[in-house]
């Protein structure tokens, strides 16, 4: 339990600290992506404690949809909270008041924007569960034809521990995978406003970045999980593989090749923090400079950002309904952080990217609420081409702050900050909202 905690709050802090503007509530997905990337990383750390997880594969014959403590989350402290019976969450099913625990089935009603950000964030752990459990059983048949002389179907009793060592072997491979590419995943997420449809599309094309050739079904195995349980992305004609990878660019980058080059992205993991910090500080001024030079003001547009001269300036946007009209100071253009990465594929092949984080805020109203548009670059570095845009424009965000504002009662805080410390007075302890139970 202890180690589940340390994982999910570890987790908490680095997402935090990638994507700073995810604190903010700007639509019912957020912070439910908080708390499920937080639980994703903890659960599928418990593939790599070989004992715990060879003894867990000989208790359910290989079986990783049944009840076992690989799917749960923090047990010991969810007994300690729900009477004894259950752990805090369970990426497959749950355990009533008996005891007895119950298989959880996907429906497409599962993805419900009114539930608390754990329970919603329960759904996408679940989706993503739910690939790595297919997969991981159409890798192991094999093994289990091989155990069975061909037949593929285990006898009654218990399994040898010969195919529990092997079977284990593969669940801890293919957990690796999945939580890589689950981590990959958030360089091809927009800074802003995600949803978890944005998050399925993001798993799809930094998976296909890497692995062109999905032989094994990983991306397929995805979108299914993530359509039986109602999670679709916005403005896809159809729920496939090629329409889930985002787009490229309406148009290429005027002069990107020469900024490309007077940057300093001579770091690695291995490099003095400070030293990084500043490299990366001086190479986030270089793309601001080359983002307002006049030259670039179709690219800045197609960005979905509106240049400002360095001062907060009035503006009015109506939506293209003309229903709704919104009026506020919109403020400059923020380059949030220009980082390279290095990946190897399965074939050995090494892969260089160049990530870049934009946004632009407007505030509205005497309160100043902000409304945030935003858009991460992806550049091919072996090719000094960009590769897409992943965009969140102002008229879209601000239609889901318009949303989100007739949502919320009044009063209601909802920010990642709110999640641990609530938003009343005195604050409630921080634990008993994060590890919530019904």
């Amino acid at each position: 339990t202890s180690h589940d905690i340390v994982a999910h709050e570890t987790s908490h802090a680095l997402l935090d600290g990638l994507h700073r503007r995810y604190q903010e509530a700007t639509n019912p997905d957020v912070l439910a992506f908080h708390e499920a990337f937080a639980d994703i990383v903890a659960l599928f750390q418990h593939f790599t404690i070989p004992e715990a997880l060879i003894g867990q594969i000989l208790k359910t014959r290989g079986d990783l949809e049944s009840e076992s403590l690989l799917g749960q989350l923090a047990v010991e402290f969810g007994q300690a909270t729900k009477g004894g019976y259950a752990a805090l969450r369970s990426a497959l099913g749950f355990s009533n008041s008996d005891g007895k625990w119950q298989r959880a089935k996907p429906s497409r009603s599962d993805y419900d924007p009114s539930k608390d950000p754990h329970d919603l964030g329960a759904v996408l752990v679940s989706a993503v569960f739910a690939a790595f459990s297919n997969i991981y059983r159409m890798r192991s048949a094999d093994l289990i034809r091989l155990a069975t002389g061909g037949a593929g179907v285990l006898p009654e009793g218990a399994i040898s521990y010969d195919l529990a060592g092997r079977l284990a072997a593969e669940a801890s491979k293919l957990a690796a995978h999945i939580l890589a590419i689950c981590i990959r995943a958030l360089d091809y997420c927009p800074p802003v406003d995600l949803t978890f449809g944005d998050y399925l599309r993001a798993l799809i094309t930094a998976d296909r970045d890497l692995v062109p050739d999905d032989t094994r079904g990983y991306r397929i195995a995805f979108i299914s999980a993530f359509r039986d349980r109602g999670i679709y992305p916005s403005n896809v004609q159809a729920l496939s593989v090629d329409s889930a990878t985002w787009e490229p660019p309406p148009l290429p980058l005027t002069n990107f090749e020469a900024l490309v080059k007077e940057l300093d992205l001579d770091w690695t993991l291995e490099t003095d923090r400070e030293a990084a910090f500043n490299r990366s500080r001086d190479n986030a001024c270089k793309v601001h400079r080359w983002l307002m030079d006049p030259v670039q003001a179709a690219e800045l547009d197609a960005l979905g950002f509106v240049a400002v001269n360095g001062k907060p300036v009035t503006t009015t946007y109506t939506k293209p309904t003309g229903e709704e009209m919104v009026t506020g100071e919109l403020h400059g253009i923020e380059v949030h952080s220009v980082r390279p990465a290095h990946r190897t594929g399965p074939d050995g092949q090494s892969r260089s990217s160049l990530i870049i984080e934009i946004t632009q805020t407007l505030r509205v109203g005497v309160a100043h609420q902000r409304i945030r548009c935003g858009c991460t670059l992806v550049i091919g570095l072996d090719a000094a081409r960009t590769t897409y845009f992943v965009r969140k424009k102002m008229l879209s965000v601000i239609a889901s702050a318009a949303a989100r504002a007739l949502s919320l009662q009044p009063g209601v805080e909802m920010s990642l900050r709110a999640n641990y410390f609530g938003s009343d007075t005195p604050p409630r302890e921080p634990f008993a909202l994060l590890h919530r139970h019904n």
